[in-house]
This record gives structure tokens, C-alpha cells and sequence, in this order.
């Protein structure tokens, strides 16, 4: 039997019959998309590895979940998503950008602050902790919006492709980055708001 010829969802069922074979032509088929979502997520490539093969035992261990009325890759991306964010959030890596995340096409974030590049300590320790406050921020996101904001602005992807992977029409896609966005300015927002405060209160 040609495994490579077969589609995901017949790979998923004979894989669920416990037949080896299917699982590694997933892997196969997988294992590039997988590790770049890893890497993209640790920028470690021991690490990569590490989250590599601790998503597809998931994957393998959620075959029963997955729904065929869906595409298996969105469904594998998404799985990978959320173990790297978890990932994340246990080892609070500071792996996505702040000033890349809040500029957009309108430059819409413009008036944000954005961490000065010069590399004295004091600048340092001001960068890292804008970026711990952004990766919590979007730890805190509902999945979809989250999903979204890692793929438009992580992992670069197109509004197009956004809307093919996470089967979603163009126009939602759009909708829910916008308010993404706002929920991430919001956030900063009432953040520095309470800083003030406190600083007031002193």
C-alpha cells in the first residue's frame, strides 16, 4: 500500500486501526509544518525537536477527537499552537515581538510605546518586560483571537491563509484580528493606567 498517496483523513482512520505505518506518513507529511511551529515558538532547536515529538504523541493520543467534517491540517496546527503556547506559559519565554504584534497595515498601534534598541541594562530589563507583559496578554486572549494574532503577526501569514486554515471567511478573519488588537491595546492600556496609580498612591 502507497501510505503517501492516501488523504489525511485515511491516514487518521488506519492510524486509529493501530497501523503504524499511517501514523509515520503523518509525521512525515507533518513533521516540517510542526518543528517550524516549534521553532517559531522557542527559537531553540533542541528544544524544537523536544516540542516536535511532544506534539505528535498528542496529536496521536487526540486522533479520536479530531473531527474529518474539518481539515486535519488546521487541526494539527492548532493542537501544535496551543502545546507551544503552553509551552510558553510554564517556561514564560519572551518569544513574540511587542513592536511586530502591534504594527499594523494603518499603523493603527503607532502611538504605543515601542522599547528603545540601544542595549544598556536599563533599556534591556524595560524591553524584556514589555514582552512578558505582551506574552501574558496574549496567553489571555480567547483561543480564536489568539490563534489569529499568532498567525498574522508570528507566523506571518497572509489574511488569506489565515482564512484557509482556520476555515474561517475572510471577512471574520479580519473582524477578529481587529478586535484582538484592540483587546491587546486595552490590556496595555488598563496596565499602565494602574501603574499611574500606583505611583500616584506613593
Amino acid at each position: 500500500m502507497e501510505y503517501k498517496n492516501l488523504t489525511d483523513n485515511e491516514l487518521v482512520e488506519k492510524s486509529l486501526e493501530e497501523d503504524e505505518e499511517a501514523f509515520k506518513e503523518i509525521i512525515r507529511r507533518y513533521q516540517k509544518k510542526v518543528f517550524s511551529i516549534a521553532y517559531k515558538h522557542s527559537y531553540n532547536t533542541e528544544t524544537s525537536y523536544d516540542l516536535s515529538q511532544e506534539i505528535f504523541a498528542k496529536v496521536y493520543l487526540n486522533l479520536r477527537k479530531f473531527n474529518p467534517e474539518f481539515r486535519f491540517s488546521t487541526w494539527i496546527i492548532r493542537l501544535g499552537t496551543n502545546h507551544c503556547i503552553d509551552h510558553l506559559r510554564k517556561k514564560r519565554l519572551q518569544t513574540i515581538s511587542y513592536e511586530t504584534t502591534f504594527r499594523n497595515e494603518d499603523d493603527e498601534f503607532s502611538n504605543l510605546p515601542i522599547p528603545d534598541e540601544s542595549y544598556n541594562p536599563e533599556t534591556l530589563w524595560e524591553e524584556n518586560e514589555l514582552q512578558e507583559k505582551l506574552q501574558k496578554a496574549v496567553e489571555e486572549l480567547p483561543d480564536i483571537y489568539r490563534e489569529i494574532i499568532i498567525l498574522r503577526h508570528y507566523e506571518e501569514h497572509s489574511y488569506k491563509e489565515i482564512s484557509e486554515l482556520l476555515d474561517l471567511p475572510l471577512g471574520t478573519v479580519m473582524t477578529y484580528l481587529h478586535r484582538a488588537r484592540n483587546m491587546l491595546k486595552e490590556y496595555f492600556f488598563e496596565d499602565s493606567k494602574e501603574e499611574e496609580d500606583l505611583n500616584e498612591e506613593k
